[in-house]
């Protein structure tokens, strides 16, 4: 394959990534989680993006948002462009990743391959479209990742100037990368026994320094919650950091794993390589980084808290699974064996990414809303309040803003309101004294379960005119 050829596909591949995701992302509405995100962002100066950040629950450090606030005023505040955010940094991580293969194992096919199954990648593409920082995380961790390879290869195990950065900015986008980078620290020291102490100093012990004092800053002026333990982290679900990590694993379905396990298997048999050993020295670091944040995870679960969370906060470690498969995949010296088994993984890949989509659990907040305006619309002259429960209630804004909805919120503890029956004769007593007389319920997540319980205290104050059920969201609308 000629030179200008293989920079065609890659090109070609990553095209393809960014069509994907950008597809994927048109039709569902931002949904809870990602309207946090793009609520706090919709101001119009930083300073105030602070404050909102400093008073919504908000999830992830500064940085994330930082890099919204930059997109959004280059581009727009619409669902489309925040969604496009995420798709362009999961699409540029395809051809990235291909230049550091191409980098490291000088092998064009095996380029291709990575290329390949970061496209298709169903863990990649679920959140390669979410306004969430995940999509960004991937970008950064493929970077971060390729240069912690270029240092094995080269023996300087340690950290330049540029990867310094590059997980400076990792750290100021998600939390779980600090576990990712703490793992890389533990390698590089791991491979560096018998460098010298000043060596160690420079390489290794000066960076971890300036991660450290770098990071106070941010915690201290951003993000004052999580000195009061409130956070999105802490004592999350009760599930082992290991079984978090397996689940990831087999996000790409239990046959691609399988098919791995099958060429480690090859590597065994001498007969199925034209060399005795087959050189596993890239494959050697990519393992310990996902056994050593794994394990880190899980000892950080046992001491603290339980912080194993969900799949996609290490999608850090993906870019190594990506690449371990590939290297794999380029052992196998027979061409036919070789090209079947890539074929069969992105097949698995496509089909799991089919499977999985599109997204099912989301709020559709923008129909909702469509519909509260049209009836707001129709009934004119009449005081309206809209009731929110309090949790992940961003989306709601987000929608209302951008559809010039001008209803007064009323948000209360959904806990309260479900188990005092005081507290509710109350709150709508209030409603009913501020002149308010037709009001709009919006209920999702945990409140859906309760709506039953809402209704029947809605009868006793006034008349249910109309219920309406979206996706993951009903609305009810009614006179006081």
């Amino acid at each position: 394959m000629t030179q200008r050829l293989f920079v065609i596909v890659v090109a070609f591949i990553g095209l393809l990534g960014f069509l994907i995701r950008f597809f994927m992302s048109i039709d569902p509405s931002i949904w809870a989680d990602e309207g946090q995100h793009v609520w706090i962002v919709g101001v119009n100066h930083w300073y105030e993006m602070r404050k909102v950040y400093e008073t919504t629950a908000h999830d992830q450090p500064f940085g994330l948002y930082i890099a919204l606030y930059i997109w959004k005023n280059i581009f727009s505040w619409s669902q489309v462009s925040m969604r496009c955010f995420s798709a362009f940094f999961s699409a540029a991580s395809i051809p990235l990743i291909a230049r550091y293969s191409h980098k490291l194992l000088g092998d064009k096919m095996i380029t291709l391959f990575t290329a390949s199954l970061l496209c298709f990648s169903p863990l990649s593409i679920r959140y390669g479209y979410d306004v969430t920082p995940y999509a960004l995380v991937q970008f950064l961790a493929v970077i971060s990742t390729g240069q912690f390879l270029l240092a094995i290869k080269n023996k300087n195990y340690g950290f330049t100037m540029s990867h310094v950065l590059v997980n400076m900015c990792l750290l100021n986008v998600h939390y779980f990368s600090y576990f990712f980078v703490f793992a890389q620290v533990l390698i590089f020291l791991m491979y560096s026994y018998k460098n010298t102490w000043q060596k160690k100093l420079t390489a290794l012990v000066y960076p971890c320094m300036f991660y450290v004092f770098a990071s106070i800053p941010m915690f201290l002026l951003f993000d004052p919650t999580i000195a009061k333990g409130n956070h999105w982290w802490i004592g999350l679900e009760n599930r082992s950091s290991i079984e978090v990590f397996s689940n990831l694993v087999l996000y790409q379905d239990l046959l691609a794993w399988g098919v791995l396990a099958t060429g480690l298997i090859f590597l065994v048999k001498k007969q199925f390589f034209e060399q005795e050993k087959p050189n596993l020295s890239m494959v050697y670091p990519l393992l310990g980084i996902n056994a050593v944040m794994v394990f880190i995870v899980y000892v950080a679960g046992l001491i603290a808290w339980k912080v194993s969370g969900n799949e996609r906060y290490y999608i850090a470690l993906l870019p190594s699974i990506i690449l371990i498969f590939s290297i794999v995949l380029g052992l196998i010296p027979k061409q036919k064996i070789k090209y079947a088994m890539f074929a069969l993984l992105v097949g698995l890949f496509v089909y799991d990414a089919y499977k999985s989509l599109p997204r099912q659990n989301y709020q559709d907040f923008d129909s909702a809303m469509h519909f509260i305006k049209k009836d707001d619309l129709n009934s004119q002259g009449v005081q309206k309040v809209m009731f929110i429960p309090e949790c992940c209630r961003w989306g709601i804004y987000y929608y209302q803003a951008q559809k010039n909805l001008q209803l007064k919120n009323t948000v209360l503890p959904l806990a309260n309101f479900i188990n005092n029956e005081d507290q509710r004769y109350a709150f709508i007593q209030k409603l009913k004294a501020e002149g308010y007389q037709r009001m709009y319920t919006v209920l999702y997540y945990e409140s859906l379960k309760h709506k039953h319980l809402l209704m029947d205290t809605m009868k006793q104050h006034g008349q249910i005119i109309t219920e309406r059920s979206f996706h993951g969201v009903c609305v009810l609308i009614h006179t006081l």
